[in-house]
């Protein structure tokens, strides 16, 4: 396999995992009827980070990645409310 090819493989694994992750965002905030300030603060960023994540415009490092799931995993070991 040639690099570009490589290359063009990465940034289609990347753009179907940002797809997924603004998608499924949205939806684990309505499941619990989350606003996106509610769940800002939860996290530790502004709304608009929040927003912007959904709408495909910013991509999450790791750390922010790893807080945004850290909330649904609290709830479902019954650590959060």
């Amino acid at each position: 396999m040639a690099l570009t090819d490589c290359v063009v493989s990465i940034a289609l694994l990347r753009d179907k995992a940002m797809a997924s992750i603004k998608t499924r965002l949205r939806v684990l905030r309505a499941e619990r009827e989350w606003s996106q300030a509610k769940l800002a603060v939860v996290v530790g960023v502004t709304r608009q980070t929040i927003n912007s994540i959904e709408k495909g415009r910013y991509h999450p490092n790791p750390r922010l990645a790893f807080n945004l799931v850290l909330p649904r995993l609290l709830l479902e070991v019954g650590l959060a409310s």
